[in-house]
Formats: C-alpha cells, sequence, structure tokens
C-alpha cells in the first residue's frame, strides 16, 4: 500500500504486451480490455474459481483459508490490525474496527478519533482497519469474495513483507468504492521497494475497468502466483497477468482500509462508516508443494503464537536447567518480545555460556501429524539451535522404535554451514545399539530472513519441509508412540568455536503450530 506520489512510476497497460519502465528490464505484462466474456459457473468451493475441473492440480492450504464463520476473528491466522503500521495518515488502524458477523469479515472506517491516536505522527479525524496474516506464504492461489465500502475510503486485499535485504509487495486490488473516477476501476499492482539488486523502488501495475460500480456487489478476486508468473483474476475471468521476475519472497496476507487523500481523496463525513466486507478468503497449494498430504483434511489441535508478555507454563517448560554440553541452561535466556516472538538466547556469564531449551514434555505429547515452526536463525558461530521431538522413552525397549520413540530433529541450523540445514533421525538410545539417519540440504537464502521448517509424520514415514518445499523423507525408526517437541539452542564444539562468537545471539520463534488429520 505505498503513497500515491510513488504510483507514478507505474506504467498502466491496457490491453497490450508492454515492458514496465522501460529505461531497465522490468516484467513483460498484459491486461485486459474490455468485458469479461463467459464467467464461469461454481461447481466447487473446494476449488478456485477460475480452475473447477483442477487442471492446476490445486490442494487447499487452510492455513490461509478462513470462512469467517466463528464469532470473532481467528487469534490463531490474524492479526486484528498491521502489527508494523499504525495506517495511512490521517485514518489510524483501530481494531475495534475489525468485527466477524453474519459469516463475513468487516472493517470499518469511521469519523472518529480514539484516545490512544498518535496526533503527534499525523494521526486524526478518522480510524479505519487493517488484519494481516500471522504467518508468510510463498506461491499458490488466493481467493476472496469480497464488497468494498461505498465510500472514498480504500478496500484492499494485498501481500507484502519487509526485511533490510528485501522488500517486496503484490496488490491483489485497491478500490476507491465511491471515489469520482474510480468506483468501477480494479486497480492491479506489484512494488519492489528494494532487493539485493535492485536500491530503487518501483512497481509495474494495470487498471481493469468493470462493467459496474464495484461496492455496488460481492466478487469473486483470485491471485496466482507461481516462480513464472502472476495473475489476477475477477469473478473468475483472468484479468491481468505480470511475469515474474522478482516476486519470490515469502509476504504476509493483508486486508485494509486506508484514507488516500491523493489518490482517491478524503472521505464525505455523510459516507461514514462505511464498511469493506469479506465473505471468505482460500488459499490453495500445487499439489507439488503442498506441506500437507494430498487429499487428507487437517486440523489445527496444538500451537503458541507467543503473543503473551511471558513463556505459557500451561504449554511449556524450562528443559534440562544445569549444565548441558558446554553450556548451561537457565531461564532468564528464555523470553518473549512483546511482538509476538519467543527469543531464545547464548550469552556469556563470566567463564560460563548460558543457553537456552524449552519443552513440552508432560504438557502436549502426541503422535502422528504436520509440525511446524517459523524462525529466524541465529547469527553466530559455537552453538546450533534445532526444532525436534523426542520421545520418553528412547531406547526402551532396543529394536523396536515403533514403541520406544525416535529422537526426530525437524532441523538443526549450524550458522558455520551457510545456507545448509541438517535433518536427523536417532533410535534405540545413545550408546552401543545407537542408530541414526539423516542429511543435509542446502537451502538459498537459508541465513537471512525468516523461515518455516515442518514435519508430516505418519505410521509409515516422515517427510521433511523447508519453507513450504519438501527437503527429505526416511522411513528410517518410525515411532508410533507419543512425544513432545523441543525448542532449544545448544553450544559445542560441532558448531564452532563459541569463544569467536559475538553475543548475546538469538534464534527467534514466530510460533509452533501442530496439525493433524480429522478422523
Amino acid at each position: 500500500m505505498l503513497r500515491p506520489m510513488w504510483r507514478t512510476i507505474s506504467v498502466l497497460v491496457m490491453g497490450t504486451v508492454v515492458l514496465c519502465n522501460a529505461e531497465a528490464r522490468r516484467p513483460e505484462s498484459w491486461v485486459r480490455t474490455g468485458p469479461l466474456g463467459p464467467v464461469p459457473p461454481r461447481a466447487s468451493d473446494h476449488l478456485p474459481l477460475s480452475d473447477q475441473s483442477n487442471e492446476g492440480d490445486w490442494v487447499p492450504y487452510e492455513p490461509m483459508t478462513d470462512e469467517f464463520d466463528g464469532p470473532a476473528l481467528d487469534p490463531n491466522k490474524w492479526w486484528p490490525r498491521n502489527p508494523g503500521w499504525l495506517g495511512r495518515q490521517p485514518a489510524y488502524f483501530w481494531p475495534g474496527n475489525v468485527t466477524v458477523s453474519d459469516g463475513k469479515l468487516h472493517l470499518t472506517m469511521r469519523r472518529e478519533e480514539v484516545p490512544e491516536i498518535p496526533k503527534d505522527k499525523g494521526y486524526h479525524t478518522y480510524t479505519s482497519a487493517a488484519v494481516q496474516s500471522k504467518g508468510l506464504v510463498k506461491y499458490g492461489y488466493y481467493e476472496v469474495k469480497a464488497r468494498p465500502m461505498r465510500s472514498h475510503g480504500s478496500s484492499s486485499f494485498w501481500f507484502y513483507h519487509s526485511t533490510p535485504e528485501e522488500w517486496t509487495e503484490i496488490d491483489v486490488f485497491e478500490i476507491g468504492g465511491k471515489s469520482p473516477g474510480f468506483e468501477r476501476k480494479y486497480n492491479m499492482n506489484a512494488h519492489v521497494l528494494h532487493a539485493p539488486t535492485e536500491k530503487e523502488h518501483w512497481s509495474c501495475g494495470g487498471v481493469w475497468i468493470a462493467p459496474s460500480d464495484l461496492a455496488d456487489d460481492y466478487h469473486v478476486y483470485g491471485l496466482e502466483w507461481d516462480p513464472n508468473r502472476i495473475k489476477w483474476y475477477f469473478d473468475g475471468v483472468l484479468v491481468r497477468w505480470v511475469e515474474n521476475t522478482h516476486w519470490h519472497q515469502a509476504l504476509t496476507l493483508d486486508f485494509d482500509s486506508e484514507t488516500m487523500p491523493e489518490w482517491f481523496g478524503l472521505p464525505d463525513d455523510g459516507d461514514l462508516p462505511s464498511t469493506y466486507s469479506i465473505e471468505y478468503v482460500r488459499a490453495w497449494k500445487r499439489r507439488a508443494d503442498a506441506p500437507l498430504p494430498v487429499g487428507a483434511e487437517y486440523r489445527l489441535v496444538w500451537s503458541d503464537e507467543f503473543d503473551r508478555q511471558s513463556l505459557d507454563l500451561t504449554k511449556w517448560d524450562y528443559r534440562g536447567l544445569g549444565p548441558r554440553r558446554d553450556a548451561v541452561n537457565v531461564k532468564d535466556t528464555v523470553s518473549l518480545d512483546g511482538e509476538g516472538h519467543l527469543v531464545l538466547t547464548t550469552k556469556r556469564v563470566g567463564d560460563a555460556w548460558h543457553t537456552a531449551m524449552i519443552g513440552t514434555q508432560g504438557k502436549f505429547e502426541t503422535t502422528f501429524g504436520y509440525f511446524e515452526c517459523r524462525v529466524r536463525l541465529q547469527e553466530q558461530i559455537g552453538h546450533w539451535s534445532a526444532f525436534w521431538l523426542q520421545s520418553p522413552s528412547l531406547g526402551d525397549p532396543l529394536g523396536n522404535p515403533a514403541t520406544a520413540g525416535t529422537e526426530i530433529d525437524i532441523f538443526e541450523y549450524l550458522r558455520k554451514d551457510g545456507d545448509r540445514v541438517h535433518h536427523n533421525l536417532h533410535w534405540d538410545g545413545y550408546g552401543e545399539h545407537h542408530k541414526r539417519a539423516g542429511t543435509t540440504v542446502t537451502v538459498a537464502g537459508l541465513q537471512k530472513g525468516w523461515h518455516t521448517f515442518g514435519l508430516l509424520w505418519t505410521n509409515g514415514e516422515y517427510v521433511f519441509y523447508v519453507d513450504g518445499h519438501q527437503t527429505w523423507r526416511s522411513d528410517k525408526g518410525v515411532s508410533h508412540c507419543d512425544q513432545y517437541i523441543i525448542l532449544s539452542l545448544e553450544v559445542g564444539a560441532w558448531a564452532g568455536d563459541i569463544a569467536q562468537a559475538q553475543l548475546p545471539d538469538h534464534l527467534c520463534v514466530d510460533y509452533v503450530r501442530v496439525y493433524q488429520r480429522t478422523p
């Protein structure tokens, strides 16, 4: 959602194929002119409207799907605000303007001021609304059925994420429902704010003109995003595509309403309050990319989003307090940052190294499912991070991991290994009968930003994932017993010389989630 003065860089393409920003190599793109033509009938809610025959081999992606049929916004999936932005001045994002009722998500703009509105930052007169996903996504098909608000306030569905290395954005739509001249404009865009090879912001925008005012009714808006192209759909019909030259970053999914005085103009008081309503958001991944097993229905059975002020001791306990390997596990190396993240820290205290480990033993133990965490990895050598499952009875009895369990290392990461990550399995104890299977894989960009690590554990095998892509599978040492979750930092020679590390150093965890197949 970029400021209107930046939009002047965009090239508007109407019914022809061109290059955006002719002074540099920019993506080839196309936008429809004229009417849609035949609109596909909806035969199944389980497939994108534009692909009811499933030629794309789509499977549902539950973490970004919501029918909004509960009494309130699902806190496991969504923030009722934008955690990194207060809104576009003068309107202030106010969580009280986010509601769920009648099977829909509603974002409302009002002429009002709330006590905490930060007037010193240019916010006044109006409040608006934003909803942001708690997870990141990359590639897939994303569809909403929505009705924009009928005012000068914007109604937007978009994706973005900013890191020091990369900041990109895909705007599925930005609609000014009652702004003169914009009532029928389906505004679409793709931005590169900065990237390793791009230091200046540029964008590639397009507009399709609908046959009637977009705020008159609900319509289905779709985005198909893959490594080669990004495609926009309206009521199941393709209206735009852009060559995907830069949009390979995992992004949040966002809905919001903003004041855009330089583009849509400020709202008329008589039009407020006005509401932007979303009947559903649905997501799909191609079968080859789906992190969950094809054809299976999974539900969330346990999670921690780390949105408290301190560790939730109903879910976790401090594990292994005292000496372990070359360090000491202590409680004060475990904290929450107040922004939805768990932080595990390694630090030097006198002549000792203090580090962190937590686990769910005795509080959550289970068999089979899909286990996933999202983390930002440590930056220094000398210690390693891990997300793993452990059995309370490893090696007892010997020769029967199905009964005794297996140490399942979903990931182990050593900074000295660069972009490589380890997946490991250990069973039959840690002594002379110990058995092991494992692999090391390279994941481009692993050292920077946030990444997801997942495990699909069935009664016949383990399947490992990094950033939603399968990296290893094994049928060795398959456990059939309840196991618990561990997050840890450990110090040892395997990771390099800790004395060379600049401490403190941290493993940051955004969430841990466990899904199981519905019986």
